[in-house]
C-alpha cells in the first residue's frame, strides 16, 4: 500500500500492472498521480497507465 498525505504532491509510479497499485491512496490537495505510461484519467487528479 502506498500512501501520500500533504499538499501539491506529485507521485510517479512506474508499473506494468495496475494490480500492484490497487491500494494507492492519496490524501491532500492538488495531487498529481501518474502510474506508468500512456496515462488515462481515473479521477480528477489520478491518471492510471496500464
Amino acid at each position: 500500500m502506498y500512501s501520500e498525505q500533504g499538499i501539491n504532491n506529485t507521485i510517479n509510479i512506474s508499473t506494468t500492472s495496475l494490480t500492484n497499485a490497487t491500494q494507492l491512496t492519496v490524501i491532500g490537495n492538488n495531487n498529481s498521480v501518474y502510474i506508468g505510461n500512456n496515462c488515462k484519467i481515473v479521477s480528477s487528479n489520478i491518471r492510471a497507465c496500464p
